[in-house]
């Protein structure tokens, strides 16, 4: 594939995560994906306004529809400003006319997806119980060595 047509694939599957977001069950998932999709789209082609892709248009307005359902998703673990600068950055990545900060635009949108991943994930280990954590520190308490002069009895 021509890096033109893989970049234009990546902001259609962008435009369905996020046009999507508010029915899948999964919306925070959705939210990193359509990341993704468009950071790898620009990393294909710098320019991906010069595509002229059909969702372009429509890319923003998906997106920030989406972002209050980010924000609360994450429930407020990652401050309304980040979710909305990094995933103007992210929308900015299509539809911006200066190429100057592109990289700093997929920097910021990458790291927005970052830390919504390791929101899921400390939420996946709170949701288990932490075992192996707290498996570690039992281990731990038991071989350590008593106090001298603290009675275990």
């Amino acid at each position: 594939m021509e890096p033109q047509q893989i970049a234009l694939a990546r902001i259609a599957q962008a435009f369905q995560c996020f046009a999507t977001i508010a029915q899948n069950p999964q919306p925070l998932v959705a939210c990193t994906d359509g990341i993704s999709h468009l950071w790898i789209a620009s990393r294909a082609v710098e320019d991906l306004r010069s595509l002229e892709a059909p969702e372009a248009h429509f890319i923003y307005d998906v997106i920030f529809a989406a972002a209050p359902l980010v924000s609360e998703a994450v429930s407020s673990k990652i401050s309304q400003d980040e979710i909305y600068f990094g995933l103007g950055c992210a929308a900015a990545l299509v539809t911006a006319q200066d190429l100057d900060y592109v990289a700093d635009r997929q920097s910021h949108a990458r790291i927005l997806a970052a830390k919504i991943e390791m929101f899921l994930e400390y939420r996946a280990l709170d949701e288990r119980g932490a075992p192996l954590t707290r498996a570690l520190l039992i281990k731990r308490a038991m071989s350590a060595p008593p106090e001298p002069g603290v009675r275990l009895n």
